[in-house]
């Protein structure tokens, strides 16, 4: 994956690192729900699993968006809200291309277990995957000095 995405001159705190890392993970399981809802687990596909799964983390995954939208409007002319929709929408064409290339039968195989990982989670268990996540990919952002 890698941060090829953000502004070149973004230094990342903690805090924008995780909403990152959050902000990829949605647009990644909304990508997958859409484009693998043949896959269906407890007579749920994932499209629906997904939606669930936002409900459940909707306050957070707000507030990461607007902090995000707002970290975006720090390195880039623009509303905050508007620069969060052009960032997701990359994020989501890049995810589309990575379907596209592999091919949706081993797109989905490949996303299917971590899907499901975080589909389940609680809140607190969304945090400690955002932080193990975090550690395991802080060298590909570069922090705030």
């Amino acid at each position: 994956v890698g941060t090829k995405d953000l502004p070149a001159k973004a230094c990342m705190t903690q805090n924008d690192l995780r909403n990152d890392l959050l902000v990829r993970l949605q647009t990644e399981m909304s990508v997958t729900g859409l484009t693998c809802q043949w896959k269906a687990e407890k007579g749920k596909n994932l499209l629906d699993q997904y939606a669930t799964f936002s409900r459940r983390h909707l306050k957070k995954l707000l507030s990461s968006q607007e902090e995000h939208g707002k970290f975006l409007a720090r390195y880039e002319k623009g509303s905050a809200p508007r620069l969060f929709d052009r960032y997701r929408t990359i994020l989501a064409n890049e995810e589309m291309t990575v379907a596209g290339k592999y091919g949706h039968p081993d797109y989905c195989a490949h996303r299917y277990a971590r899907f499901n990982e975080v589909a389940a989670l609680d809140p607190k268990g969304l945090d400690t995957w955002l932080d193990a996540m975090g550690k395991a990919r802080e060298k590909e952002y570069k922090p705030c000095k």
